[in-house]
């Protein structure tokens, strides 16, 4: 009996570091993602002439498909591993971290700057496979 206690005292112990441990972690780990990303981001979008190569590259790779498709070196036509082309010329330059690439760590994150100069900001999921 005592020894059954003991055991069930133990387990609520550690279920109890567990729910208040992991998401600390896990908060510290996502505030040093975006730490990272934000000037990372930053640079990159205050980089006219890398935004303008990077947007050539995709024009011409888009154009190298077959008539009428968009699509591009990637497959997709609109979209470089750190930016995302509209048709009417606007972009975005982001980071995003999928849950799948550290699942215990940071969760699903989107952050962007757009030509526009706001920030823009989701969780919502982006597959690691969506990038080249």
């Amino acid at each position: 009996m005592i020894v059954g206690g003991a055991l069930a005292g133990m387990l609520v112990l550690v279920a109890l570091v567990l729910a208040v441990g992991y998401p600390l972690y896990a908060a510290h780990a996502r505030r040093a993602w975006k730490e990272q990303a934000l000037p990372e981001i930053t640079r990159l979008a205050g980089d006219r002439e890398w935004v303008a190569r990077e947007s050539i590259r995709l024009k011409l790779a888009a154009k190298a498909e077959k008539p009428g498709t968009l699509r591009g070196e990637n497959g997709l036509g609109w979209l470089t591993e750190h930016l995302i082309l509209m048709r009417n010329g606007e972009w975005l330059v982001y980071r995003n971290h999928c849950n799948k690439q550290s699942p215990h760590t940071v969760k699903n994150i989107f952050l962007a700057k757009g030509s526009n100069g706001k920030w823009y900001y989701t969780t919502c999921h982006f597959c690691v496979g969506i990038t080249p």
